[in-house]
Parts: structure tokens; sequence; C-alpha cells
């Protein structure tokens, strides 16, 4: 409960901290072509930022999903997580965003950039509703 309460605060402070057009971006309330050509925005607070994932991230994403705890508190991550997964993972971010699919963002600490989790909105862009997931690194619980 403490990690999914943490997300949604994050997510809340976050959203709460920005333009009308970025949260229409980040909550999906209303899509267009332009917004969607658009990067995928970069959320933060004082202590994590949500930014897009890059190729250098897939070792942390393989130690962190590597761990069976994360994978029983999800219903799409494997155990064992397989090896080369994490780049794969990484890759479909940038065509699922432009194509409307999902958003998925890499959780870091602000001040050193550690990957510590991940947010994603799965879209479903003609209902303007979007279904929230998350995992958080297990040395993060609890904080």
């Amino acid at each position: 409960m403490g990690a999914a309460a943490a997300a949604i605060r994050f997510v809340h402070a976050a959203i709460s901290s920005l333009s009308p057009f970025s949260v229409a971006a980040v909550a999906m309330v209303s899509c267009c072509e332009a917004l969607l050509a658009a990067p995928l925005p970069i959320l933060e607070t004082a202590r994590l930022s949500l930014r897009p994932f890059v190729a250098s991230d897939a070792a942390a994403v393989q130690a962190n999903l590597g761990d069976g705890r994360i994978a029983e508190t999800t219903l799409t991550i494997p155990h064992p997580y397989p090896l080369g997964a994490a780049e794969e993972f990484i890759s479909r971010h940038p065509d699922a965003w432009r194509e409307g699919k999902s958003a998925t963002w890499a959780m870091t600490e602000r001040t050193t950039g550690r990957l510590v989790g991940a947010m994603s909105l799965r879209l479903t862009l003609a209902h303007h509703r979007a279904e929230a997931g998350y995992w958080v690194a297990v040395d993060e619980w609890g904080k």
C-alpha cells in the first residue's frame, strides 16, 4: 500500500503543478496528432522525476525486474525476467506513445538519476480513458 500511495501522490503532485496543456497530455483527457507527435512530457517533484526511458536504463530495469517480489505485484512482468527483455521493453515505448497506445516513464531519483521504478498509462483514446500501472524497486518500498 505504501508504494501505491507514493506513486499516486507523485503523479498527483506532478500533474497539479503543470499547465493545462501538459495536464491534458498526461491525463489524456483529450488527444490530437500534434500531442502524440510531441515528446513524452517529463514530470518532476522535489524528489522524483518521470522521464522517458533510454537504452542505458536496460541494466537497471533488468536488475530490478529480476527480483521476483516485483513480478508478484504485477500482472504483466514475468519471473524469472528473461535476459534481453529490458531492452525490448524500452524499445517499444516511443512507438506506443506516437501511436496513442501508452505512455511509459522511468521513475528516477531527481538528484542522482537512479532508476527506482516505472509508471505507465495504457491509453484508450476513443473513450478518453487510461489505465495506470507501475512498479517500484524493492529497496524503495515504504519510502
